[in-house]
This record gives C-alpha cells, structure tokens and sequence, in this order.
C-alpha cells in the first residue's frame, strides 16, 4: 500500500495512501504492518512476529484503579481528582477506573498517590495486547483451506455444521460486514426492536445492535480492520454458500466485541469492558481471544474478568503469540510480570493455541510452553476472507467502474444514493450546502499543488452530510503506470469513516464532472464475496479451537467449559514436533474431538441410536444400500459399519421400549 505516512499530492503516484492522524502524545508506533488487502498487494496481517521489548507495553498516560467496596461513585471520583487523575471508563463488575493523567511524567507520582487511598484496592498499568497474526506468505493461493481435512472438519460437516443456539464472542479488531458472515452476525433483540437514540436494555450502551467498539465507546464494531474479519471467517464463514470459504461452524451466532483502538490495538480497560458486556449476552458460551502482550495486569481485573467467563460457564481460547518463545520460562523463574497474556493466566475455562504448519510442524513464529500453551491447530498459511471491496459509481444509468478506499464506509449491494454534487478538491469552503444528502465529488490533490489527504477530504464530506465521496484521479493511468489508484485504490489510514469513499479514473472523472452534476448517483461499495487472503499467526490457529468447541456443544450442550476443555485435550492427534511444546502435546482433532462423545451405535448420523440403525446397517453388510460415509458412531473402532453396530443398534432400541 505504500508509506501510510505520506499524502496524496497533485499528480502523486495513486499507490500513496493518506497519511493516519498523529497519535497520542508519547505513542511509540509497534513494529507490524497494518491490514493489507489481498487485490492491493501481497496480504500482510497485524502484528508480525514481535520480540518482547519491542512496540510500547503499556498506555501512556494512563493507569488502571480498582476500588474497594466502600468506595462510592462520589468518593471514587474525588480521589481520583486529588491525584491529579481523570476516569475515561468505569466498569462496575470488576469495581474498575481506566484513567488519564495530564503527562507521562506523573505516571508513577499518581499511582503512589491512588495506592496511598483507603479506597483503593489495587493500581496499575494499563498494559496493551496485540492481535496475534504474522505476515503471510506471498502466495494467495497457498494453502486453500488445508486446516479441513488437517483437522478433520470435511468428514464432519455432513452431521454437524451448524450450532445458532450458543453465542460465540470474538474480542478483536471489529469484524467486517463481510457477505460470508453476514448471516452469522449476533443481534441485540432488545435494542433492534426498541426505540433509536434509547438504551433499551439498560445496559449503559445506547443502539447496541450488533455488540459494541469498546476503542471508540461507540455502537458500530463493524468498522474494524481485517484481522478480525479473517478471525470470524476462519471460524464461522457460513459454507455451501457459493462464496469464500468454508468456516469452522456454517451456522453460529458471532457477538461483535471490538475492543481495538484506531490503530488496531488493545489494552486490558477495553478488553475488561468487552468481557463485561458479553457477560451480559444470553446464551454465550464461547469467547475468542485472537490477541496477546508481554506484561501482566498488577490490578488483577483482567485475570478477574476472564474468572468472570469462568464462573459464568464460558470457554475462553486465546492466542498464544508469535513471538517463538517458551511462555513457561518467565512463570518458572517466578517472573509472572514478563509473562504472555491473557494466554498466560492458568485459568481452568482458558485453552491457549500455537500454530502448526501443513507439515504438523510447531510453526517457526509460534510460542509454546508444556505448562501455559495447551495444543495447537493450523497457523501457519491458512486461507480466510480478505477484506478487497467491489465498488461502482452509476449515474444517469451509466457505471463507472471504481475502487473502495481502505476504512471507507460499506454498502449493502443496493448501494447509497444521491444527488450528484461537485465539491472541488474537498476543502471545506468548497463545500456547497447541497453536499447534505449528496454524493459528493472531488479531485485527488489541492489547490496550488498544495498536498489534501484522502481522510482529510473525506472528513469533510462527512462532516458536510455527503451520504458518499467520489475521488477522482489526477493521474492517467494510461501515461503514467506507476500510478496504481485505479487498480489498487487509496487508503483512509484508519477506521472510523462511515460514509463510503471510492476512488474513480481521470477519464471516469472528466465524464462524471462535465455530463453528471445534479444526477442521481448510486455509489455501490460492498466486500467482495469471494476474495480470500492467506494468512499466518496463533490469532488464526484460535478460531479452529473455538469453533471446534462449538461443534462439542451442537451435539451435547450440557457440557460445561470444563468438559469441552477436557474433550479438546483428551482427544489431540499426537505430533513429534508438539512433544514437550503444548501440554497436549498434539493438534485438536474434530473428528476424534466428536466421535468421543458420539453415540454409539448411530449409522445414520443424525445422533441418536434407533432401530432404524440397525436396519440400515444390516442393508448396508447385505449389499442393498451403498456405503455410508464414515462412521463416527463407530463401536468397535474399525472405522466400518459391522456387526458390532447393528447389535448396538439393536439392544439401544430394545432398551428403549
């Protein structure tokens, strides 16, 4: 995509995206690349491998304070007041202030002062956790989708491939609208059946919908980055759909929890307030956690909030990182502080994944410990949803072909519509007050080769009331190849656009400005279905886990989080390369995973054992039927129907009558 540092000058190459806004005072930038779209250029993921010392550990300026009982909102907020410190969130559950100071400088002088209260229980940093997923091998190809039969899902998803009475949470950068998913997604029935502008459960969050961005507190998690768009896919792309891939579960019901700030990471006050609100959610079940940091929370809210899913009766399965380190060797020396978490708090809900390759190889960027890490899944060049957009511009019934820029706004595939309305390079005082409702559109660059970003025009159209911007390029393509804006598009730099902004050619533009003012324009600009990305990190071996465990509750969900745990582990395919790196020391076998806890007996596979069975068994040894596919009913352990499976058959429905 180009340096994201650098603007978009007049007649600048297209590949150079809009720069990201300046972040916070005393921010260190981490060392990964940011999302990259798989039409653009080789797919990148967040968080490359990551040595512990490298990117900040902890936010600057803030601390983290939890309460003791007798502390009242009152008398919490005016000692947080004497020590110069201001609260940016409160969680009730965990008694728990995310707060900011004036500088970094007061950092320690203000946490002495807090911990000097009577009403203080505990203080501490506010410490950052990263996705977990490493750069991804050139090859888009590469892979397609080897973790199914790795993992034995193909044999399965003829008897289970749906599971929508549980609630799955992903904790992460905030899924897409992605067409794959879109079946998939968790609703809040009390706030799409309640009044707009109105908490109607109560909650403390107003239009929660579709879940919650606990980065921006706002109701929209969808404007997230691919990272957890790859995530969800991986674990509940719904299949047979004739698009993209194939995820774990086909039916499941994915909570939206964005707790990733608007450079794509997390911190424990977020991720503390994601597990609070998903507490809240009926039928949850699962928590993903695709993300991870060196350095433990000393107020203990987080280890407290993932308690919480434990005495809630909630698996959690988190990442175990990608800094190919032994995350047992701070914990034996007694350095619990330089640990790996959430991975590294040993919680008996929690399940921690490494990553293997195709060859059931620990992967070369993947963590592991025979104490902290319990198994591992495929990790290492696995195929999911890209996040490539499929964009048009029509008016007047003519189409333009166009390209969706990065963090731009997404549309159904009616698109939105409006007036056309010219807005010169898109500075503010060009803005006419027509733009309200329109689509607005603009050249790339500024006045007097003066350099205007894409973000900073498309902050301008939003802030004007444009339903949509439309950039043309200054450049033609067909004079100047270098110039990529047409084919590759241009980049907002961050989330946080709603409107959706696409990008049109010189010709497209000059046609569009001479003939098409004052027109209705439909500007369409939806994820392509069936773009898929190659990606690699532990935060892509999780889903498999969690998804997996899905399965186990579709056929028993009596079982409690204990239980699904103790299934996983107990039935892990062995692997040399695993032995003394994972507790298991295998990789999670779906197959094995459910014929464990099938019914025996069962030939038609719809998991229960009737006299049916048997006479489908005995046309089955006779020659009459063809061939079942495998049994995973099986009694005797041949794999086969035979006679141990009809006489099961036959004394489980005598037994019945």
């Amino acid at each position: 995509l180009g340096d994201p540092g650098r603007p978009s000058p007049v007649a600048a190459p297209s590949h150079v995206p809009s720069p990201a806004p300046a972040p916070p005072p005393g921010f260190v930038a981490p060392p990964f690349v940011a999302p990259a779209r798989q039409a653009r250029s080789a797919p990148l993921a967040l968080g490359g491998t990551r040595e512990r010392d490298a990117g900040p550990a902890w936010r600057p300026r803030q601390l983290l304070v939890r309460w003791r009982p007798a502390a009242g909102e009152r008398s919490r907020l005016a000692a947080l007041a004497a020590c110069g410190a201001q609260s940016l969130r409160h969680v009730a559950r965990f008694a728990l202030d995310q707060v900011a100071l004036p500088a970094e400088d007061d950092l320690d002088r203000a946490a002495r002062c807090l911990a000097a209260s009577p009403l203080v229980a505990a203080v501490g940093k506010n410490y950052l956790r990263y996705p977990q997923g490493a750069a991804s091998p050139d090859d888009p190809g590469f892979g397609r989708q080897w973790a199914a039969p790795f993992l034995g899902l193909d044999r399965l998803w003829p008897l289970v491939s749906a599971n929508t009475e549980i609630v799955i949470g992903v904790i992460d950068t905030g899924v897409l609208r992605h067409p794959d998913l879109a079946v998939n997604f968790w609703r809040n029935e009390a706030e799409a059946t309640g009044r707009l502008g109105v908490d109607d459960d109560g909650n403390g969050k107003i239009d929660d919908v579709w879940g919650w961005d606990f980065g921006a507190e706002d109701a929209d998690p969808f404007d997230g980055l691919e990272h957890a768009t790859g995530v969800a896919g991986l674990l509940a792309a719904q299949g047979d759909n004739g698009m993209g891939i194939a995820g774990v579960l086909w039916r499941a019901r994915i909570a939206n929890l964005k707790a990733a700030d608007a450079f794509g990471i997390m911190d424990v006050a977020a991720v503390a307030a994601a597990v609070d609100y998903a507490l809240a959610i009926p039928g949850l079940r699962i928590v993903n956690c695709s993300f991870g940091g060196f350095g433990q929370d000393t107020t203990g809210v987080e280890e407290a909030a993932f308690q919480a899913l434990a005495d809630a009766g909630v698996l959690v399965v988190c990442a175990a990182g990608n800094q190919a380190k032994d995350i047992d060797a701070d914990l034996v020396s007694g350095e619990a502080a330089d640990g790996f978490y959430p991975a590294g708090y040993r919680l008996a809900n929690m399940v921690s994944v490494a990553a293997v390759d195709q060859a059931g190889e620990l992967a070369a960027f993947s963590n592991y410990g025979s104490r902290t890490v319990h198994c591992a899944t495929p990790g290492d060049g696995v195929v999911t949803l890209g996040t490539a957009s499929q964009a048009r511009v029509t008016v007047a019934g003519a189409a333009y072909q166009a390209v969706g820029m990065e963090y731009a706004g997404l549309t159904d595939a009616a698109g939105v519509q409006g007036v056309l309305v010219d807005g010169g390079y898109g500075y503010v005082d060009e803005l006419p007050e027509s733009a309200r409702g329109a689509v607005l559109f603009v050249l790339r660059g500024g006045r007097g080769g003066e350099t205007m970003t894409f973000r900073q025009k498309a902050e301008n159209a939003e802030a004007a009331g444009a339903v949509a911007l439309v950039v043309a390029n200054n450049v033609d393509a067909q004079t100047d190849p270098a110039d990529t804006l047409d084919t590759v598009g241009g980049t907002l730099g961050r989330p946080g656009i709603a409107i959706p902004v696409v990008s049109v050619s010189k010709a497209a533009g000059e046609s569009l400005r001479a003939a098409g003012m004052g027109s209705e324009a439909v500007v369409v600009n939806t994820l392509d279905p069936n773009q898929v990305t190659v990606q690699s990190g532990t935060s892509f071996a999780a889903p498999f886990v969690s998804g997996v465990a899905a399965m186990i509750l579709a056929v028993r969900p009596e079982l409690s989080a204990l239980q699904l745990k103790e299934i996983l582990l107990a039935t892990v395919r062995p692997l040399p390369s695993l032995a003394g790196k994972v507790a298991a020391g295998g990789v999670v076998d779906a197959w094995g995973a459910l014929a464990s806890i099938w019914p025996r007996g069962d030939i038609d596979g719809d998991r229960h054992v009737r006299l049916a069975d048997a006479i489908l068994g005995v046309q089955v040894l006779s020659g009459r039927r063809a061939p079942l596919p495998p049994l995973i009913g099986d009694v005797d352990g041949d794999g086969r129907i035979g006679a141990a499976e009809v006489l099961r058959a036959l004394r489980t429905a005598a037994a019945k009558e």
